[in-house]
C-alpha cells in the first residue's frame, strides 16, 4: 500500500502532538481554577479568587441590575464567581421605589443583601377628615396602629381614637377648650391614658384604657403635689399597666384597680423595673429598694447603689434599667451607665423612642441619630444637616421613618441607604408598620 505525499512528516507530528499536551497541561489547571472560582487579574498579572452575592428582596418579581447589567434570574439569587471590587446593586420594580446601593465583594467571601422591602410609590391620599372640626393635635401610638384626634368645635376640645386598620372612630373625652390635658402612649404596645387637671388644680383625673378595647376604661382622681406627676408605663404586661407617684407614694394603676407599692420621700427621680423593683435618684447615686425597706437604708448601702463618678449633670429621669446598663435623661442629654463598671456614655441628643422588633432605644437630635441596644451597645446611625423632628420604626428588620424639614424620607442603618417619601412640611407623622402606611 502507498500513502499520498504529505507535509506532516514525522517531526511536524512529533511537534503537533508535544504541543497538544503542553496545551492540555496548561490549560486544565486554568479550566479547573476558573470552575472553583480562580480568576486571572491581568491587569497585576496575579491570581484571584472570586466572591458570592447572595440577594432576596420583596416583592419577588422585583428586577436586579449588577452596575447596570439586568439579571434575569427571580428572587432569591445568588451570584457566584464575582471578581472582587465595587458594584452598583439596583432593584426596582414598576409602582415601587427604586432601591439602589454600592456593594463590595471580597474574595472567598460572600455578600448578603437581605430583608430588602421595596416601599410603594404612592402620592398621598386622605384617611381621615372632618370639615367640621378644626385638628390640633395628634398623638400616634407607637406602631401607628392608632391615632388619637384632638379637635376644637363649640368651645369644646374633643378627643377622639381613630383605629387605622378598621377605620373605626371612637370619641374618648368632650372637654372644656380651657382645659388643661396630657396624653401619653405606652412605648410598649398600645394602651394609653388621659390626664386632665381640675379646675382649683389640686387633683388629676386618669383615665387609662387600651385602644384595641376603647369601651374598657378605668378612671382615678389622683391628689397633685410637688413632684412631677410623670407616668412609666411597665414594659412586659399582659393589659395597660402604669406607675405613677402621689404624694408619697408610688402606684400601680390598671383596668382593675389601684394599689400602692412603695412610700418615697427624698427622690422624685425613680423607675420601677420588670421585676417591679424601685430604684432611686439621688445625685451621683442610683440605688435598688424594695417594698420591706426604707429608702434611706438602701441609700447607705453599698452593694445597693450605683454611683457615678463622672456624672456631672443633674438627673430629670430614669429611662430604662435592664442588667446590663442603666440609661438616664438630664436636660439635655440622654446618658448611659454600664453597670458592672459605672461607666457612662453621652449622647448629645434629648429624644427618644422604643423599638419593640429590635429591642433598642432609638435616639435624635436634629442633626444626629444613635441606637442604644439592650446590651448598652451604642451606635451612631447617622449624622445629618436635615434637622430631624422625629423618628420611627418601619419593620422588624430596624428600617427606619425619619421626619426631617425637607418631608419624611426612610433610612436603613444596615445598608446606610435613604429614600424620599414625601417632601413638603410635616406637622406630626406616624407608621402603622403592617401595611407600612405613613401617615401624617
Amino acid at each position: 500500500m502507498t500513502y499520498p505525499k504529505t507535509i506532516i512528516n514525522r517531526t511536524v507530528r512529533r511537534v503537533f502532538f508535544y504541543s497538544l499536551v503542553a496545551i492540555f497541561f496548561i490549560s486544565a489547571p486554568i479550566l479547573i481554577m476558573y470552575s472553583i472560582g480562580y480568576r486571572i487579574d491581568w491587569s497585576n498579572g496575579s491570581i484571584i479568587e472570586t466572591g458570592v452575592i447572595s440577594i432576596d428582596a420583596q416583592p419577588k418579581d422585583a428586577t436586579v441590575y449588577m452596575s447596570g447589567v439586568k439579571i434575569n434570574k427571580k428572587l432569591p439569587l445568588r451570584l457566584t464567581n464575582r471578581i472582587p471590587g465595587a458594584y452598583t446593586l439596583r432593584i426596582e420594580k414598576l409602582g415601587y421605589k427604586t432601591w439602589e446601593k454600592s456593594i463590595d465583594v471580597k474574595n472567598k467571601q460572600t455578600t448578603y443583601i437581605k430583608d430588602i422591602n421595596l416601599l410603594r410609590d404612592r402620592l398621598p391620599v386622605p384617611v381621615f377628615t372632618k370639615n367640621d372640626k378644626k385638628f390640633t393635635d395628634i398623638y400616634p401610638s407607637t406602631n401607628g396602629n392608632f391615632l388619637i384626634l384632638v379637635s376644637e368645635k363649640n368651645n369644646s376640645k374633643i378627643i377622639e381614637l381613630f383605629n387605622l386598620q378598621t377605620n373605626d372612630i371612637y370619641q374618648i373625652y368632650r372637654l372644656p377648650k380651657n382645659t388643661n390635658y396630657s396624653i401619653d402612649w405606652s412605648p410598649f404596645d398600645n394602651s394609653f391614658l388621659i390626664s386632665t387637671d381640675s379646675a382649683d388644680n389640686n387633683t388629676k383625673t386618669v383615665t387609662i384604657l387600651s385602644a384595641i378595647d376603647p369601651d374598657n376604661f378605668k378612671t382615678y382622681t389622683l391628689q397633685k403635689d410637688n413632684f412631677e406627676n410623670h407616668f412609666e408605663w411597665q414594659k412586659e404586661s399582659l393589659s395597660p399597666t402604669v406607675f405613677t407617684r402621689e404624694g408619697e407614694n408610688l402606684i400601680r394603676i390598671t383596668l382593675n384597680g389601684y394599689e400602692k407599692l412603695y412610700s418615697i420621700k427624698i427622690s422624685d427621680k425613680w423607675y420601677i423595673d420588670t421585676l417591679e423593683k424601685l430604684w432611686l435618684n439621688e445625685g451621683n447615686t442610683i440605688f435598688l429598694t424594695s417594698s420591706n425597706e426604707d429608702p434611706s437604708t438602701s441609700l447607705r448601702a453599698s452593694k445597693n447603689k450605683i454611683t457615678i463618678s463622672d456624672l456631672t449633670e443633674d438627673i430629670e429621669k430614669i429611662i430604662d434599667i435592664n442588667e446590663q446598663r442603666i440609661i438616664l435623661k438630664s436636660y439635655r442629654n440622654i446618658i448611659t451607665v454600664i453597670r458592672d463598671t459605672n461607666k457612662l456614655k453621652t449622647i448629645n441628643a434629648n429624644s427618644m423612642i422604643y423599638n419593640p422588633a429590635t429591642k433598642e432605644w432609638l435616639v435624635w437630635s436634629p442633626w444626629e441619630l444613635w441606637s442604644i441596644y439592650e446590651n448598652n451597645n451604642i451606635a451612631l446611625l447617622n449624622r445629618t444637616s436635615d434637622n430631624i423632628s422625629a423618628v420611627f420604626p418601619l419593620d422588624n428588620f430596624g428600617v427606619l421613618i425619619v421626619v426631617n424639614k425637607d418631608g419624611i424620607s426612610s433610612f436603613n442603618p444596615g445598608y446606610y441607604v435613604s429614600q424620599t417619601i414625601f417632601k413638603g412640611e410635616v406637622k406630626t407623622a406616624s407608621v402603622n408598620q403592617k401595611p407600612k402606611l405613613f401617615i401624617f
